[in-house]
Parts: structure tokens; C-alpha cells; sequence
């Protein structure tokens, strides 16, 4: 396939179509359910309350994250989750296009709050590289190592 623009739509959850909260949550499901194996609560009722950055192709869902106000998994910090690419595009440096839209709106959604990621440990250079900083705690996620990380935006 060929390369074709990821076009990005951003919005909150009562904004996203049922056609479009199909494709996400078939996508997190292809990524993490059967991709990586992870059997966990996806539908964790926080999607209700958080913005949604959804990339198409073409039509089709490819590039995913969900960013959480403060106050909803962290008191003080704003957090990006859920962060997907999916598998046919990964090599096309779209992972890194879809964080620092997510990155961006974070600053301008939640000024002066910190953004925190609880990343998959093998990707710690990537997120090191827009600026994230490990807070040293350390912990195993659906069989996956993860690890805390955060970006000061004061």
C-alpha cells in the first residue's frame, strides 16, 4: 500500500459518531487484544471523559490516542493513553506525528499541567524523545513492563 495523509479529527466523546467509536474501539482491540495479547478492561468509562485523536486513511482508522483531563487518572497531570498505530503503517513515522498532535493539545487543553504516560517500557527512547522523563516507578501491565513517564509543560 502505498503512502496516502493520515487526516487527525480530535473530539471529545458525545461529538464521535458510532461509526467512529466503532473503528477505535476495533482498533484498540486488534492492537492490544490480539496484536499484544493484553486481556484487560478497555471500556474503562474514562473514554466518556476524554478527548479522542483519531487518524484515517483513506477512510480507515490508523493512528489513535485519548487524552485525560487532571483530575481523572492523575490529580494534577493531564495524561495521553491508549496511544495506537496500526500495524501497516507503524515503518511510515506516523507514531510520531499522532504524539505531537497529542502533546500540542494537552498544552492547549490543560495549560501549566503536566502530561503524564504510562508507557510500554520498550518504547521509552521514543517518548524520551519529545521530552518525557521517567519517574522511576516501574511496573508489569497486562504481562506488558511499563513504566511512568512525565512532561513538564509549566
Amino acid at each position: 500500500m502505498h503512502y496516502m495523509n493520515v487526516v487527525y479529527q480530535i473530539k471529545s466523546f458525545t461529538n464521535l459518531s458510532p461509526f467512529e467509536v466503532y473503528q477505535i474501539i476495533h482498533l484498540r482491540h486488534e492492537v492490544f487484544g490480539l496484536e499484544q495479547k493484553c486481556l484487560y478492561e478497555d471500556l474503562d468509562r474514562d473514554d466518556y471523559f476524554c478527548y479522542h485523536i483519531a487518524g484515517f486513511q483513506n477512510g480507515d482508522l490508523v493512528a489513535y490516542a485519548r487524552i485525560l483531563p487532571p483530575g481523572r487518572k492523575y490529580i494534577e497531570s493531564s495524561s495521553i493513553g491508549r496511544v495506537i498505530v496500526k500495524k501497516n503503517i507503524r515503518k511510515q513515522r506516523e507514531g510520531l506525528r499522532l504524539m505531537n498532535i497529542a502533546i500540542q493539545r494537552c498544552k492547549t487543553f490543560y495549560p501549566g499541567h503536566p502530561i503524564v504516560l504510562s508507557a510500554q517500557s520498550y518504547l521509552e527512547k521514543f517518548y524520551l524523545s519529545f521530552g518525557f522523563e521517567n519517574t522511576g516507578k516501574f511496573y508489569e501491565e497486562d504481562g506488558i513492563p511499563h513504566q511512568e513517564m512525565i512532561m513538564d509543560i509549566s
